[in-house]
């Protein structure tokens, strides 16, 4: 009998597959030593004389997948439903998503991903880069993490979105097929209202810089992963009149666990909050009847899926730990 035996070894009976064998539950969620746990199951069961054979109930992939080696780590591509929608497009080229962010740093993962952006600071101190407002969006480091290093965000957003795909290295963008724009306008200690206002502009089609650059059709998609507490007119009306030209402006609700922040509390603006590999709203993420979606935004102290990994959001960063820093994921 299937049920003694189960009982038998700690395990619950499952449901009977069409080919007549029976599928084995452990009674609890497996912990980091899955892996060692199963194994360890079966081979106590073919030593049962009431089995006739055992196997892992394994977990197949299809193989549209891209061939990236941290894929199985990007739990938030699949909690998108990324997979299917490759099936259909993994984006275009002539799609460009503008990223009003910290800049961005070279990194194989974004190698032919990235077109001619503008660094929108002007702002010395804020900068850090030694100058003002030019065509590099490079981003060198805001230090502003307390272990002293940075936290290369405008890279990290930007890979989110694009990183290449199937090239036997590092992750995978949920749109591989399309290209970032980086907008630089925040530095160290954040972005000045005014500098981000003329990037989302400048990426509506709207701005002309001071060394006469200006863009010839507004882009699809400008992603804002910044918050403000207070509202601002000036940046409501940018916003306004970007969404008027086409752009579909992306906004982070915020982590304070509070009021939605702006720009992403604003009509003009798509709001996304933070959900975590259980796809639970997060305490940290910003939450309101602004809200229009939640996504993966991640967390460092959980492992939903016992995969052996925190169910935070992998991207590229540089690796300050060496000398000299090498491109690297976090």
């Amino acid at each position: 009998e299937a049920e003694p035996l189960a009982g038998r070894f700690g395990m619950r009976l499952g449901r009977r597959v069409a080919n007549g064998a029976l599928r084995l539950r452990f009674p609890e969620r497996l912990g980091e030593d899955r892996a060692a746990r199963i194994r360890a199951i079966c081979e106590r069961l073919r030593s049962d004389p009431d089995v006739e054979a055992v196997e892992p109930d394994y977990l197949v992939q299809p193989q549209g997948l891209p061939t990236d080696p941290e894929l199985a780590r990007q739990w938030n591509l699949r909690a998108v439903g990324a997979p299917a929608a490759w099936e259909i497009t993994r984006g275009r080229s002539d799609v460009v998503v503008g990223i009003l962010d910290s800049g961005i740093i070279e990194h194989p993962d974004l190698d032919g991903q990235v077109v001619a952006g503008y660094d929108f600071i002007s702002d010395l101190g804020i900068a850090a880069d030694g100058d003002g407002r030019d065509d590099d969006p490079t981003d060198p480091g805001a230090l502003e993490d307390p272990s002293g290093r940075s936290w290369w965000h405008g890279t990290h957003v930007a890979a989110i979105v694009a990183a290449r795909a199937d090239d036997g290295y590092g992750m995978c963008g949920v749109a591989p097929g399309c290209k970032v724009m980086p907008l630089r306008a925040i530095g160290r200690g954040g972005g000045l209202v005014s500098d981000v206002i003329d990037a989302i502009l400048y990426g509506a089609g709207l701005f002309t810089t001071a060394d006469g650059r200006r863009l010839t059709e507004p882009l699809p998609v400008i992603n804002l992963s910044f918050g403000l507490s207070v509202d601002s007119l000036e940046l409501r009306q940018a916003c306004e009149r970007a969404r008027t030209v086409g752009v579909f402006l992306v906004g982070a609700t915020g982590n304070t666990g509070l009021d939605v922040l702006y720009p992403a509390a604003y009509d003009s603006v798509f709001a996304v909050a933070a959900v975590d590999g259980r796809l639970d709203t997060l305490k940290y993420s910003s939450f309101g009847e602004e809200v229009d979606i939640s996504a993966p935004g991640g967390t460092l102290s959980a492992d939903a899926a016992a995969a052996g990994w925190p169910d935070a959001i992998l991207s590229c960063i540089r690796d300050e730990t060496t000398f000299p820093q090498v491109p690297g994921h976090g």
